[in-house]
């Protein structure tokens, strides 16, 4: 089997959005979180920067009680990107997952085994291509475990025949290994 090696020109990304729907979702999440904070810290700001020195208590300094607040509002916008950055990458990593262990039963040719990614996962037309593929792959065995069916049968068929009946079936059959081999060959090209 021939390894051929990718040209690089062809192997360069020409677009930056290949998932469009999905590059924007994450995006529009990642900028929606941004700027929440931001208006959070130009509000903290805002409303707690004292207006009248008369009102501050001449032993606590406003300053440290606005930093106490802000060290708040960005402990708690750190634990919601936490906790939406693992249900999100949850979506991403699981599907993931699933693929990687369905393409390592593929490769020891166990192909009776379709992915089934969950409601909210990413992917789902990857997965559908996924499972496209191992029909096709199933198909193939499929015919490949017929024509050798017929050829057995072929065989049990000229047992006790004349030698000239078995000439020309093994003729037959050669022929129709020749054409499985070929069959087969033009899978790795």
């Amino acid at each position: 089997m021939t390894d051929k090696k990718p040209n690089p020109s062809e192997n360069r990304r020409k677009r930056y959005f290949i998932d469009k729907r999905f590059q924007s979702k994450y995006i529009g999440v990642l900028l929606l979180f941004l700027i929440l904070a931001a208006v959070a810290v130009a509000a903290l700001i805002y409303f707690g920067t004292p207006r009248e020195t008369a009102l501050v208590s001449p032993d606590r300094d406003p300053f440290i009680d606005l930093m106490l607040t802000l060290v708040v509002v960005i402990l708690i916008f750190t634990f919601a990107i936490i906790v939406f950055g693992i249900r999100f990458s949850h979506r991403i990593v699981g599907p993931i997952y699933a693929f990687n262990r369905h393409m390592a039963l593929v490769k020891h040719g166990k192909y009776n085994h379709s992915l089934h990614l969950r409601n909210r996962d990413h992917f789902k037309n990857l997965g559908a291509s996924f499972n496209s593929m191992l029909e096709i792959l199933q198909n193939r065995e499929n015919e490949d475990i017929n024509r050798l069916s017929g050829m057995q049968e072929k065989i049990r068929g000229g047992e006790s025949g004349d030698p000239d009946k078995l000439k020309s079936l093994l003729k037959e059959i050669s022929e129709e290994i020749e054409g499985l081999r070929a069959k087969k060959r033009g899978y790795l090209e």
